[in-house]
């Protein structure tokens, strides 16, 4: 067997590295099944569920973790204008826009009647 090198961590030191590793900060997930865990144990105790459906309903609450904070992440990212709303809007400033023809169409009454509508 040939000696270790310096750079090489032996079987301890790697042991004591994954759980480094999978707290590292490119992966939250650990967190999210820790927040999970509780409710789902105490709910898995009550309806009876089996080993495999408790760990899908973890994997679940991690999957929808995951999701939520993509979507956080490309809402961030995407830098979209404020929300603004149609009862923000200053139809006066603007007298070129018909504000009755606003108001029905953000009715989407439309779609109900499957009319086209053209934007110019």
């Amino acid at each position: 067997m040939a000696p270790l090198r310096r750079d090489e961590p032996d079987d301890d030191e790697r042991g004591r590295a994954l759980p480094a590793a999978a707290l590292a900060p490119g992966v939250p997930a650990a967190a999210d099944r820790a927040q999970a865990l509780p409710e789902v144990l105490d709910r898995a105790r009550a309806e009876g569920w089996g080993l495999l459906a408790t760990l899908e309903r973890l994997l679940a609450a991690e999957v929808e973790a995951t999701e939520a904070r993509r979507l956080a992440s490309r809402l961030r990212f995407a830098c979209p204008p404020a929300p603004w709303r149609i009862a923000d809007f200053d139809f006066s400033a603007q007298p070129g826009v018909q504000e009755s023809l606003i108001r029905e169409l953000a009715t989407l009454r439309f779609l109900d009647t499957a009319a086209n509508l053209l934007f110019l």
